[in-house]
């Protein structure tokens, strides 16, 4: 089942996924796209994270297309507000 985030934002869209791309790199991660739309990949314990995203005016909406089972969408969507807002 894919999770759906949406996170809001106030900075521009060139300076979150900036920050976006830098914490998926900085865990080796995969990270391909530009301010409007893109793809990630990431290692996590058992497996990996894959999202797609999408930037709409001040709105990040990422669809989790593949995640560990234990992992949850709310940790996922914790890891990127965390990362994104700061």
């Amino acid at each position: 089942m894919a999770c759906i985030i949406k996170i809001g934002f106030e900075k521009t869209p060139e300076e979150i996924i900036n920050k976006a791309k830098l914490a998926i790199e900085g865990q080796n991660g995969t990270f391909t796209g530009d301010s409007t739309r893109g793809s990630f990949r990431v290692a996590v314990p058992l497996g990996s994270v894959a999202a797609e995203y999408i930037i709409s005016g001040n709105e990040l909406e990422v669809t989790v297309t593949k995640k560990p089972f234990i992992v949850s969408c709310r940790k996922i969507e914790s890891f990127l507000k965390d990362h994104i807002n700061m």
